[in-house]
């Protein structure tokens, strides 16, 4: 079954490779979508089967980004 689904990110998330991160962690899991940056951090927009999705979110939880090499920086979903 198709799913839809957005994520805020909030947190200092540029320069650090988080786009690229995404965008790995998304074609993984077969789903399409974008990734745009603002002031406030990033938005996420998937699509793709809802077990696809699902890994995803479970994935950017638990798995560690490029921002966990950076000390002082840090994000929250």
């Amino acid at each position: 079954m198709a799913s839809a689904c957005s994520i805020r990110v909030r947190g200092v998330v540029q320069g650090v490779g988080f786009r690229p991160f995404v965008y790995r962690l998304a074609r993984a899991n077969t789903l399409g979508g974008w990734v745009l940056n603002d002031a406030e951090g990033v938005e996420i927009y998937l699509e793709g089967k809802e077990e696809g999705v699902e890994a995803f979110v479970r994935d950017l939880k638990a798995q560690p980004s490029p921002l966990n090499a950076v000390p002082g920086r840090s994000f929250r979903l």
